[in-house]
């Protein structure tokens, strides 16, 4: 207890070994790009939520949950031709979102 006690006196003596000034801070200077990306981000939220049920589901199956649009026709049990449609038609209309 002797030796642990006079560890730490010891280690409340010693002098800082740098100077506050000397201290680096790390500052984001990116800081209107974050806000950028961060209102495209909204915005591409905002545009998903609005496209029909019908185009939402497969989009979201294949970027959120990494299905293929095979994967996708047989857990929705519709025809393959119709979940790219309407994944091609959701993109298209996240693009004109998106472009205006």
């Amino acid at each position: 207890m002797i030796a642990r006690h006079r560890a730490i006196d010891y280690v409340r003596r010693r002098r800082p070994e740098c100077g506050i000034e000397d201290v680096i801070v790390a500052v984001d200077t990116r800081l209107e790009q974050t806000t950028d990306r961060s209102m495209i981000i909204a915005k591409i939220r905002a545009a998903v939520e609005r496209l029909p049920i019908e185009q939402r589901k497969p989009l979201e199956m294949v970027f959120f949950e990494g299905l293929t649009h095979s994967e996708i026709s047989s857990k929705r049990g519709e025809p393959l031709g119709t979940v790219k449609t309407r994944i091609r038609a959701a993109l298209l209309s996240l693009r004109k979102v998106l472009a205006a």
